[in-house]
């Protein structure tokens, strides 16, 4: 699969938004077990007019995986972390599985956060994304249970600073 990273922009809040609300649909049902409830109270902030506000937000850096298809360019994923490195959001498409996309996302914002002196990058991962981000250097900090009652791990990766 062909893709680049680049940096989100208010006019991709649309894609992103059905990049969200299809990756947790999807790719998170070890998580929310189909149960109709944890997926309506998870998807509800996943608005188009929550995304353009978070895209904007001045302590935010948010990425957009994109890949470059005949039918043109289609956003496969997208990560979002603040200026103190807690990673928020870090989704892709099922189709983007395994391709290397959640990682190239991941490998950038190390570098955002390496060149703002930070010392490491934390999140909150579902039981869904917790062996990525192991197989990508993050370690588990404690298990705890999410707003929506799911289980959440709360992890941390050092960042060793050249």
């Amino acid at each position: 699969m062909n893709s680049s990273i680049r940096e989100a922009h208010e006019h991709d809040a649309s894609q992103v938004c059905e990049v969200l609300r299809l990756s947790i649909t999807e790719c998170c049902i070890s998580d929310h077990q189909n149960d109709a409830l944890i997926l309506e109270k998870w998807l509800k902030n996943k608005t188009v007019p929550n995304l353009v506000a978070w895209i904007n937000a001045e302590d935010s850096y948010s990425l957009v995986a994109e890949s470059d298809a005949s039918s043109g360019t289609q956003i496969l994923g997208f990560s979002m972390m603040d200026n103190k490195g807690y990673i928020s959001l870090c989704y892709v498409l099922k189709e983007a599985l395994y391709s290397g996309i959640g990682k190239a996302m991941l490998t950038t914002m190390e570098e955002r956060a390496k060149n703002l002196h930070l010392e490491k990058l934390r999140l909150n991962s579902t039981k869904s994304g917790l062996a990525f981000y192991m197989r990508n250097g993050f370690k588990v900090l404690e298990k705890k249970k999410s707003i929506f009652n799911l289980d959440s791990h709360v992890m941390e990766k050092i960042l060793i600073n050249s």
